[in-house]
């Protein structure tokens, strides 16, 4: 009896030392990951790299065979110096002069955006337009279309347009996009700063229909089944009959000249969502950004304290289908390489969509493209891309020092046919686990930094809400985030269970997990059991426990026994047994 007394003791010491030599590299282990700046793992990285997000060179290509959509982009003419500009912005001023003062706003900001090939051009210079309709062309944009900017007989940055107009050799064809708003120093055709203001009336019919004549004449300019293309850009500026009349008469002044009734339209912007017909207009075009209410806006670090600026991230709009819109009213489509107005704007509310790519520039292209071709027959399949120099406002296709010629090469890919859809991109989640200080709040800070794209608060007390749950843990909540609650977990295997139906109803298959340092080795075990082939990665929320001297407290070391303790249960259960 002794004996067995005796190898039974010798067992239970030698399990209890095993025991203890586990509990002690547990210890250790949850201290490590006490840290809350970093993550506990890391996501996998696809071999796949982007080759289009880098610099590309100018690639020759062969005549496009595919014509059925017309590729028309918006051209702003102002790369030169003119008179006004001189007297209200300094001698020498040009679009250039905004685009080389930029600098980065935040953290991975890419400005100032340089051009290369035509460099930093004088419009008014007669091999430039050369050049650049030899880009456009090479590339496959169809023709541009040059803003024009008319105050009743005044007209601004003219002479590029004009002498495009009396050169004959240019052959890219060619639109007038009518600029009706104020001119301010703002750039935002608002009444602030106004320089000059548009007063369009009954008496300035005629003389915008004569100065628009020559154009509509050439040759090279636009038509939609005869009628020269026309493009107003905002007409709710202007009294609704008084600018029926106006689309009334300029039909008739057509008719008259031989020039045809121009085929009118405006662009889409402003809550300017009028059946286009109950303004006189053959159509509409996007022009804005739309959709972008719903995005989370971007936390960044700035590098100015005085810039105003609200960061979006480019993919999320392109990936979340934001560009993918049906209309009751006959739209073309509209799209933008990239948007950055910082040049322009940066401290009177610039709006920059970071993280634009010329593949992603390329997956709205694409369905563009695709739905010109659904909506549209013959000569009304225009597709618009704003813009082709916009560089005040970081929407171009021009080449720049960045990306080279990738973003003109990514036009060519998909209007040739090249371009091969990628799946969507899953979305990543934040998961948080309820049961310790800090989680909460650690798990929306991870979804404004953009970790994730969405966020679970699991073992929520039913009858609580976010407005509760912001009060209690002293956070504030943005309108429109994309947040759930889940009520249904009551301990680590419900979190588990509910967390899964959740990854599994938003096709996840990458996870962050956001609890207390020493809740990861047990719920990492519960969730790998649950989740399968979900990638996991932890963060720790900061904890009001004091552990690190667990030998000099009992009740310390209680509390890490209790969570050691239920750590090898599970451990047992998922790993020995095989439950």
């Amino acid at each position: 009896m002794k004996r067995w007394f005796k190898v039974g003791a010798s067992f239970l010491g030698v399990v209890l030392f095993l025991w203890f030599v586990g509990f002690v590299i547990f210890c250790q282990t949850v201290f490590g990951y006490a840290d809350d700046d970093k993550a506990i793992g890391a996501f996998s990285q696809t071999d796949e790299k982007e080759n289009e997000n880098v610099f590309r060179a100018y690639q020759d290509y062969a005549k496009k065979e595919n014509d059925d959509v017309r590729v028309i982009a918006l051209y702003l003419p102002q790369f030169h110096q003119f008179e006004e500009n001189n007297l209200w912005h300094g001698r020498g001023f040009t679009e250039w002069t905004n685009v080389t003062a930029a600098k980065p706003l935040f953290a991975g900001h890419q400005q100032p955006n340089l051009p290369i090939d035509v460099g930093f051009y004088d419009l008014t210079h007669p091999d430039i337009m050369k050049r650049q309709i030899e880009l456009a062309q090479n590339y496959g944009v169809d023709g541009f279309a040059f803003y024009y900017y008319w105050f009743s007989g005044k007209k601004l940055m003219e002479r590029p347009v004009y002498n495009y107009l009396n050169d004959k050799s240019l052959t890219l064809p060619f639109c007038l996009h009518w600029a009706n708003e104020n001119w301010s120093k703002r750039w935002d055709g608002g009444n602030s700063e106004l320089l000059i203001e548009q007063k369009f009336k009954r008496e300035d019919f005629a003389l915008l229909a004569k100065d628009l004549l020559p154009f509509f004449k050439d040759p090279r300019y636009i038509r939609v089944n005869g009628r020269p293309l026309f493009i107003v850009y905002r007409p709710a500026l202007f009294d609704k009959e008084l600018f029926k009349e106006f689309t009334a008469y300029l039909r008739q002044f057509g008719r008259e000249n031989g020039v045809g009734e121009p085929y009118i339209i405006a662009t889409k912007q402003f809550n300017f969502w009028d059946n286009p017909a109950d303004w006189g207009l053959d159509a509409v075009m996007e022009f804005e950004l739309l959709n972008i209410f719903g995005l989370r806006e971007k936390t960044v670090v700035k590098t100015d304290d005085k810039a105003n600026f609200r960061v979006f991230d480019w993919a999320e709009y392109i990936n979340g289908g934001k560009m993918r819109r049906t209309y009751a009213y006959k739209t073309f489509r509209t799209v933008f390489p990239r948007w950055d107005n910082s040049a322009r704007k940066s401290y009177s509310g610039a709006l920059i969509f970071d993280g634009s790519t010329p593949d992603v520039y390329g997956k709205w292209l694409d369905y563009a493209l695709e739905a010109t071709r659904e909506d549209f027959e013959g000569e009304e399949r225009l597709l618009f891309i704003n813009a082709w120099n916009e560089w005040g406002e970081g929407a171009m296709l021009e080449p720049d020092r960045h990306y080279g010629y990738a973003y003109l090469d990514k036009t060519r890919e998909v209007l040739d046919g090249r371009y091969v859809r990628k799946p969507d991109t899953p979305p990543l989640g934040i998961a948080v686990l309820t049961g310790g200080r800090n989680r909460i709040a650690k798990g929306l800070e991870l979804l404004n930094n953009g970790v994730g794209d969405r966020l679970l608060i699991s073992g929520v007390r039913p009858g609580t809400n976010l407005g509760v749950i912001a009060a209690r843990e002293d956070i504030i909540l943005k309108d429109g985030q994309p947040i759930d609650l889940g009520y249904q977990a009551t301990d680590t295997v419900g979190n588990a269970l509910e967390i899964k139906d959740w990854v599994q109803k938003h096709k996840m298959n990458k996870l962050a997990v956001v609890t207390s340092f020493y809740h990861i080795p047990r719920s990492a075990l519960e969730l790998k059991h649950a989740l399968g082939e979900c990638e996991i990665v932890f963060y720790a929320a900061n904890s009001p426990y004091v552990l690190r001297r667990w030998w000099t407290s009992w009740r310390s070391f209680w509390f890490l026994t209790a969570e050691y303790a239920k750590f090898l249960a599970v451990y047992l259960q998922y790993h020995i047994l095989r439950l």
